[in-house]
């Protein structure tokens, strides 16, 4: 699972670099599924690859999921960091821009 995991990350990696965001999504979707399974990877592994996705939401204008997968990050950095870390403030800084944006393109409900 660790070799599929690095492949999948590497994967996502090259279509994020090609523009092909929608691809590099889905692919960093499995690597998060895959990192469920197993327990070689802690909390830090998780947010790396979440915070992947929410570039790509970024990319593709999906401000509905990445607003939510920012929640997610910030649920895993709790974990393995102190409140006052500048890594939080920045994941709270991109959620706010996130909920600004999601909030101009008409979202009233998440």
């Amino acid at each position: 699972q660790i070799m599929n995991i690095a492949t999948l990350s590497t994967m996502g990696f090259i279509y994020y670099q090609t523009k092909q965001h929608k691809a590099s999504f889905d692919t960093y979707k499995a690597c998060v599924q895959l990192q469920e399974n197993t327990t070689q990877h802690n909390e830090r592994d998780k947010a790396d690859v979440l915070t992947k996705m929410a570039a790509n939401c970024k990319k593709m204008k999906d401000h509905e999921k990445r607003v939510l997968i920012l929640r997610c990050i910030l649920v895993y950095q709790q974990c393995y960091l102190l409140d006052d870390d500048d890594e939080i403030w920045e994941t709270n800084a991109a959620l706010a821009e996130s909920l600004q944006e999601y909030a101009d393109a008409g979202g009233d409900c998440l």
